[in-house]
């Protein structure tokens, strides 16, 4: 190692610009905002095997890219096509997410090639196009369904049941070979509904989402309640009341009206609070907070479809009369039934101002038979 005295600077012109001599590096290198398959740093291009237009990736990345199936025939030949005249095609981009299970430990890094729906115009090509979804009813009535016929149900990017386990082995592993889908074996956990099937029906509840929001929200020590709204106390306007955070006020209506895909015992005070969030007082967090007591309560609530229920349609439906503060419009108020097993409810208010008890009614029965329709 050389010592201090051994070290000699020079500043003579000869000398200027010849201590750094890099002709190898290359600092300029194209790079695409999408994340493919490369990982790479600033070396020599002679160096770097693979494609330049890569982004940077992580080699967990790299794994989970590769593992999707059907993916690599994006670079197919017949899977191109010309866009029409005129039109533009939406960007997409990877999104990188933990899949966790019915306890909330992450069984796998999935990702997801999703399209950039943001940069679509308003008023040009904004509603033009969508993204297909399977309405929440429509699970819990293939559930009961399952539920009355002894199904065993099992997921994977579909889910799909019989009462013959060979027939979905079967069914699994052809759609395995055309698809290279994922089986998650039988379905225990699915959109957040955690599902329990047993010898005599099948039960759906979501308590791992309650715990959730209980601490999210910090409600884990507060004293539980019996109801989740006070009939004595109606929710006004309140317009001398002080204001309150209305982040956390939607942020709450949120969590909840997510909890109502299997709680009908609370959309309606759910409802109810949602109408005052353009200006949320702080008896309207009062209210909320009094649901979060309840939940405290009573976490294990949720749907029991049993297998030896009958399977007819059953519908009810039932109207206040201008029960809401705001406006004096009425609520509407129905529920499904096939058999013992509720597949449906609703509990909103209604677009028009009745001039009558008799016409809310006739308003609230067309709701529910169109629901039944």
């Amino acid at each position: 190692m050389p010592e201090l005295e051994d070290i000699v600077y020079s500043d003579d012109e000869e000398d200027v610009g010849a201590e750094v001599d890099l002709p190898n590096l290359e600092i300029n290198i194209p790079v695409s905002p999408i994340p493919t398959t490369r990982v790479h740093k600033d070396h020599p291009i002679n160096q770097i095997i693979g494609d330049l237009n890569s982004g940077p990736q992580t080699r967990s990345m790299t794994t989970m890219v590769k593992e999707q199936g059907g993916l690599h025939q994006i670079n197919d030949e017949d899977f191109h096509t010309y866009l029409p005249k005129g039109k533009r095609a939406i960007g997409s981009k990877w999104v990188f997410r933990n899949k966790k299970d019915e306890k909330e430990i992450v069984i796998r890094n999935k990702p997801k090639l999703v399209a950039q729906g943001h940069t679509q115009e308003e008023g040009i090509d904004y509603d033009e196009v969508f993204t297909p979804v399977a309405r929440i009813e429509a699970i819990r009535l293939f559930l009961a369904y399952a539920s009355f016929m002894g199904f065993m149900v099992y997921v994977d990017d579909i889910i799909f049941g019989s009462t013959n386990k060979e027939l979905c082995k079967a069914f699994e592993k052809l759609m395995n070979d055309m698809f290279q889908m994922s089986s998650m074996g039988e379905l225990t956990f699915f959109l957040g509904l955690q599902v329990k099937q047993k010898d005599d029906g099948i039960f759906i509840n979501q308590d791992k989402y309650v715990a959730e929001i209980l601490r999210k929200f910090g409600f884990i020590d507060v004293k539980s309640a019996s109801t989740p709204i006070e009939t004595e106390k109606p929710l006004l306007k309140d317009p001398d009341g002080e204001d309150v955070n209305v982040h956390v006020y939607r942020s709450m209506i949120g969590s909840l009206m997510y909890l109502t895909s299997s709680r009908p015992d609370i959309m309606f005070v759910v409802c109810a609070c949602a109408r005052f969030q353009v200006t949320p007082k702080v008896s309207h967090l009062h209210a909320f907070k009094r649901i979060f007591r309840y939940l405290k309560g009573k976490p294990h609530l949720g749907l029991w479809y049993p297998k030896d229920s009958p399977f007819n349609l059953v519908a009810y439906s039932d109207s206040d009369y201008a029960g809401a503060s705001l406006d004096r419009k009425s609520t509407t108020g129905g529920c499904q039934f096939l058999g013992c097993r509720l597949i449906s409810w609703q509990c909103k208010e209604q677009t028009v101002v009745a001039t009558s008890s008799t016409v809310a009614e006739y308003v609230v029965a067309a709701s529910c038979y169109a629901q039944v329709l």
